[in-house]
């Protein structure tokens, strides 16, 4: 287990999928807060490998469904978003959670859909996808005590959190 900046995984993300977001015309952008209110850099305890990976097919998904979309080329986006949330539950005012927002503009993902998206072997690619990618980003979350959740009401697009525990910055020799 490391402890890891959200924001290193994030470019490295971006760079990943350079090739596929240009080939569907989708812009990735990155917006993480690591300049917030309490004054926490994001970082969290865990396998960097297995997080990017998470990252990488939430922000991968988004690219192949905005490659299907009705929305023009050049207008198509993805946004990494990465904040701070203090535990209102929490004994110390330091602990809280990271949240990652993925969000695309693409369209809406239909309500029979959204009650198995992240079901093992569940695919809307028709023999293209194996159903893995949403299955494998929960199995990631879980393994950092986190979650993940396709939110409700997002209009336009898409958006899914994953919220792990945050942690504090490794000491400096």
């Amino acid at each position: 287990m490391e402890t890891f900046r959200i924001a290193e995984i994030g470019e490295e993300v971006r760079r990943l999928l350079r090739t596929q977001a240009e080939q569907a015309g989708v812009h990735i952008e990155l917006q993480i807060n690591d300049a917030n209110k309490w004054d926490r850099p994001l970082y969290v305890r865990g396998d960097p490998f297995l997080f990017r990976l998470a990252l990488r097919n939430l922000a991968l998904n988004g690219i192949q469904a905005l490659s299907e979309s009705p929305v023009p080329r050049g207008e198509r986006c993805i946004r990494i978003i990465g904040l701070y949330s203090p535990s209102h539950a929490a004994a110390s005012p330091l602990e809280g959670w990271v949240d990652i927002y993925v969000w695309n503009n693409g369209s809406p993902i239909p309500p029979e859909v959204r009650r198995r998206i992240f079901d093992r072997g569940f695919s809307t690619k028709l023999g293209r996808g194996l159903g893995l990618g949403l299955s494998l980003v929960q199995s990631v979350a879980e393994a950092h005590s986190g979650r993940v959740l396709l939110l409700e009401d997002v209009s336009p697009g898409v958006q899914f959190r994953l919220r792990i525990p945050a942690a504090l910055p490794p000491l400096q020799p």
